[in-house]
């Protein structure tokens, strides 16, 4: 009996605000049964109800000035929208090791930079050698670098944003360029001869 009388009452609910401009009667009768209608009864007592909430999805439009309306509004667009800012961790000069002896014919010295979080997109390293920054900044944290006089150097990176901007710079790194002698060539010109 409990059971039919809210499935009465919940379709009577959901019917919508028609029923309830018209109004909700309730009502027992001889047997002891709660009953339900939008029509008036004998005996019946009018049921107030709630109104509906009621929500009207805005319309979409292509045209030009429901942009306006929307940025009007504070809806910014993904692309103009401000990045946020990344607070590097940590920026570190994981190789050369301080103090480290590097050995080249070449003068080539493979540097690898620790920075975490990773680097974000459109940020880029830049490298400081003996204080002076390299020609070009990069979008890698494994750089090498060419044709090193020998001796003591200085080394540092840093991460830079898109306007340019220093966001974190590591600690000097010192290491020593050694620069091995070419190969002698073998006695007799030292190449293999073609048969």
């Amino acid at each position: 009996m409990l059971l039919r009388m809210w499935k009465v009452l919940t379709i009577i609910l959901l019917t919508g605000s028609g029923i309830a401009a018209a109004g909700v009667y309730r009502w027992v009768d001889e047997n002891g049964q709660i009953h339900f209608s939008d029509k008036a009864q004998a005996g019946a007592e009018q049921i107030k109800l709630k109104e509906t909430s009621i929500y009207t999805p805005p319309a979409e439009s292509n045209s030009g000035a429901a942009d306006q309306t929307e940025q009007a509004k504070g809806t910014v667009d993904a692309n103009t929208a401000p990045k946020a800012v990344v607070d590097y961790e940590v920026i570190s000069v994981v190789s050369p090791e301080n103090n480290q002896v590097v050995r080249s014919t070449e003068g080539t010295v493979d540097i690898s930079v620790e920075l975490r979080p990773g680097l974000q997109q459109g940020h880029k390293i830049r490298v400081y050698l003996n204080g002076t920054k390299a020609a070009q900044d990069l979008e890698t944290t494994q750089i090498t670098l060419q044709n090193m006089d020998r001796g003591t150097h200085s080394l540092e990176v840093s991460v830079i944003d898109e306007k340019n901007n220093e966001l974190k710079r590591s600690s000097a790194v010192s290491f020593h360029m050694l620069r091995l002698a070419e190969p002698r060539t073998a006695p007799f010109g030292g190449g293999a001869s073609e048969g």
